[in-house]
């Protein structure tokens, strides 16, 4: 995760003649490969904002979610092999074998996720390559970037504590306040709470 921070506008600066809605994934491309002999892993979700627009790219299990001005909600997909099947199948058909929440490398290594940075260790069966969307933002949007000890898609969806983080940022709430409501805490926290300001065309 830190050499993800200290390495990720590099890998953005050198996109910079490619088209701006593909330069974070093709960022993120790039991390993957510098980070694929790397034995611990992490996920990673990036937004790239140019003007009015958000571009996303994710690996992993750690959410993006973006609300606009009407309240309208796009949440980033979980690749996790417990919830989400097409991933679970993409992994098995690349040498992984699934049991019990978990894809397997034949050298016994099993993770939940299916797309890392680093990992080495699962070889192939991880895919490094980032999965990307883009939403046009307003006067009002808000993008909330978080771990899976802060909202859990992948094992628990709980659609009620979604619903009430976004109200929470809606009336106000900052990250930290975002981590007190999430306690007591399973796993790691992280959250990031981003409140556009429209920019002139």
């Amino acid at each position: 995760a830190q050499f993800a921070l200290e390495n990720i506008r590099v890998s953005l600066l050198l996109q910079s003649e490619a088209p701006i809605a593909e330069r974070i994934g093709l960022a993120l491309c790039e991390l993957g490969k510098m980070t694929s002999h790397i034995k611990s892993g992490s996920t990673v979700t990036a937004v790239h904002i140019v003007k009015n627009m958000a571009y996303v790219a994710f690996m992993g299990d750690s959410p993006a979610i973006i609300i606009n001005e009407s309240g309208d909600m796009v949440l980033s997909e979980v690749h996790n092999v417990y919830s989400n099947l097409r991933e679970r199948q993409l992994a098995e058909e690349r040498g992984g074998k699934y049991s019990r929440f978990y894809i397997y490398h034949p050298n016994g290594r099993g993770l939940q996720v299916t797309r890392s940075l680093g990992d080495s260790r699962m070889g192939k069966i991880i895919q490094r390559e980032p999965q990307t969307f883009s939403v046009a933002l307003d006067s009002e949007s808000i993008i909330l970037l978080c771990s899976d000890g802060i909202i859990d898609l992948g094992h628990h969806p709980d659609e009620g504590q979604i619903d009430r983080m976004v109200r929470a940022i809606q009336t106000g709430a900052d990250a930290e306040e975002l981590l007190d409501m999430a306690r007591p805490l399973s796993d790691n926290a992280t959250a990031i709470v981003y409140r556009h300001l429209v920019s002139p065309d």
